[in-house]
């Protein structure tokens, strides 16, 4: 039995409970999902909201050990759907548990997050967009629910409850301010409790709150709906059919020209380890999955930014891989790329120009600038088109913001150079020739497909390959959302009938 001191006092329980704990820093792994931003691209009053969908997400990667894939749910829906709440103006974590208990809830690849309240029905759920299209309600996609929530009351059940389930919703302050708390922190007579904060850039990832300040909390169990890969069916359940009206940027860049884009390279590519194994997945080293989450650039409106989320995602793991897992987890702004014009806007772009654009301005963090899909409307990148902090007069620039460079890129030619590359320094971006074949992939298989063309029109991000049967494949992450393909990945065929997979491949690596 450990014993507890709290205010000075000496609290003894049957239930072991430590003076430090944080599930940030778990025996060196953390479970905690990446730091979201409830004031941006405006202010919204949602805490409440963050901190139910923040503890049930951190409360999956616990159960599920902080295996592949990283899942965050969607806070957007309860600002849109929990009718016993007021969306931006005010809510409880207890009728938002309520309503995922109720309902279901999905992950934030079906309905990012906008920061104001919208008309509640099957599009608010879940949705896709295309252009020339619009949007329309996902036919399925995978779902997340509760067996039961309840209230905690004093220091005590609250930290039996996280440290046995995970991270609890409590309410912080008079202002109707809710916080996810993680953890504590006890230093001589003062103990704290360790807030995951949804509050901005401002802000650190993690910050500490006297332990007097909150003494109720409440809490969901989660159920396993993932295993089986449970989904929901929309009400119509029919699936939008898109070959004949779906258009896509076309890049006339051919071989040769794509060699003569810049690179900067600073450490000899002979120098990597040559000697990589018959199969490997970023996902899964060890037992450890070092990808971040899964992303949807079609949402909330289409945009052709492809290029810019393979870049993000490459380059988030890659830092990732390089912190060893360690929180916090960081995702890297596509959003501030489009206002930037770094690469290019909504109607495509280049990988390649944006890890030039990383090496000589950096990127900054998701929650500086949450995605809206859209172009940005400056020619000049200013303080606020990187990082903005909104308060309910407005938003202002985050000067000095953190940003992340990439200290050099290039571009890999060859299967086999593409598999040293992506082993010894993490993912890597490629741009294909997707087809109506590619949209339809539904995962299972080994997807394979000829094509004449010599042109691209889409970037994947390629981490790690395989075999099955005798065929060797790639691993691709999309960014076309979870309910695409395998979770969003998709197995595709090496060495041939693969879009223009292996034909133009580049990297970056981030400096840290």
């Amino acid at each position: 039995m450990i014993k507890l001191f709290l205010l000075g006092i000496v609290i003894c329980n049957a239930f072991k409970i430590s003076e430090n704990f944080s599930w940030a820093d778990v025996d060196g792994k953390n479970f905690l999902t990446y730091t979201r931003n409830q004031n941006s691209p405006q202010f919204c009053n949602g805490g409440w909201a963050f901190a139910v969908t923040g503890a049930l997400s951190d409360r999956i990667k616990i159960k599920r050990n902080a295996a592949f894939p990283e899942i965050v749910l969607s806070t957007q829906v309860l600002i849109s759907c929990d009718t016993q709440s007021d969306g931006c103006s005010s809510g409880t974590a207890l009728n938002a548990y309520q309503y995922i208990k109720d309902n279901w809830i999905p992950d934030e690849t079906c309905t990012n997050y906008v920061a104001r309240k919208e008309e509640c029905n099957e599009m608010a759920i879940c949705k896709n967009c295309l252009e020339g299209m619009g949007c329309w309600a996902q036919h399925d996609y995978y779902i997340y629910t509760i067996s039961s929530y309840g209230t905690l009351y004093g220091q005590i059940d609250i930290m039996q409850e996280v440290v046995k389930n995970g991270p609890v919703s409590c309410q912080h302050g008079q202002n109707n301010h809710y916080v996810e708390v993680v953890g504590w922190r006890t230093s001589g007579q003062s103990s704290y409790w360790i807030v995951k904060n949804t509050l901005g850039p401002k802000y650190p990832s993690l910050y500490e709150v006297p332990i007097e300040e909150i003494q109720e909390c409440s809490y969901g169990e989660v159920i396993d709906t993932w295993t089986e890969g449970i989904r929901a069916k929309t009400q119509s359940n029919k699936k939008i059919e898109k070959r004949s009206q779906q258009k896509r940027k076309s890049y006339q860049l051919d071989m040769l020209q794509f060699l003569q884009l810049d690179q900067l390279i600073i450490t000899p590519f002979s120098s990597l380890n040559a000697d990589v194994p018959t199969q490997f997945d970023w996902r899964n080293v060890d037992g450890v999955n070092y990808l971040t989450n899964i992303r949807n650039q079609h949402i909330p409106v289409y945009c052709g930014s492809c290029w810019a989320h393979a870049v993000t995602s490459t380059i988030s793991d890659r830092i990732n891989i390089k912190l060893g897992n360690k929180y916090p987890v960081i995702i890297l702004s596509v959003q501030s790329m489009l206002n930037c014009m770094s690469g290019g806007s909504c109607g495509g772009g280049l990988a390649q120009p944006t890890f030039k654009h990383a090496h000589l301005n950096g990127f900054t963090e998701e929650h500086c600038h949450t995605y809206e899909a859209i172009n940005g409307k400056r020619v000049r990148c200013s303080d606020e088109d990187q990082c903005h902090q909104c308060n309910e007069d407005g938003c202002e620039p985050v000067k000095h913001a953190k940003r992340y460079f990439v200290s050099e890129f290039g571009y890999v030619k060859t299967a086999r150079d593409m598999k040293i590359e992506i082993f010894n320094r993490g993912p890597i971006v490629c741009g294909v020739y997707a087809t109506q074949e590619l949209d339809d992939y539904e995962g299972g298989y080994i997807f394979s497909q000829k094509t004449n063309k010599t042109i691209l029109n889409h970037f994947v991000s390629v981490v790690g390959w395989g075999i099955e049967d005798g065929v060797e494949y790639w691993i691709v992450r999309n960014s076309w959302g979870t309910y695409w393909g395998e979770m969003g990945f998709a197995k595709i065929k090496m060495h041939s009938d693969n879009l223009l997979l292996e034909h133009y491949c580049s990297w970056g690596v981030p400096k840290l």
